[in-house]
């Protein structure tokens, strides 16, 4: 019996080849050890991008978390807490209690007394 050959062409390096496998995707073993090592260094580079990220992002919540704790047990318009650098659209947690916003930033809590104005303090509602 005779077994049936495609005509293919190397996703590496773009040769015609011929194979008996269907699904072969490589004209030779460095071919497709080169593909897995791309895919690799991509994987590797993907992963970088996400740590630098997650890093300027936890920056930003400690720098937002050091700001609030400047003005624990008191009252603050969130104007002033943005001249401290404060960046509202980086906290760890927003919810609405009692109609009122509530916004943490890991252990430091803010609560909405009137508008844009704000009751600081760690554990606050807890």
């Amino acid at each position: 019996m005779r077994r049936t050959t495609h005509e293919k062409e190397c996703l590496t390096c773009g040769e015609r080849y011929t194979s008996y496998r269907s699904d072969s995707k490589y004209c030779s073993n460095g071919c497709r050890g080169h593909a897995h090592y791309q895919k690799a260094e991509e994987s590797r580079a993907d992963a970088k991008e996400r740590d630098r990220i997650t890093k300027r992002t936890n920056e930003i919540l400690w720098n937002n978390r050091q700001i609030l704790i400047q003005f624990n047990k008191s009252e603050v318009d969130i104007e002033a807490l943005k001249e401290k650098g404060f960046m509202p659209e980086y906290i760890t947690r927003r919810r609405i209690t009692r109609g009122k916003i509530v916004f943490e930033v890991y252990d430091v809590t803010a609560i909405e007394v009137d508008v844009e104005r704000f009751r600081i303090g760690k554990y606050l509602d807890r």
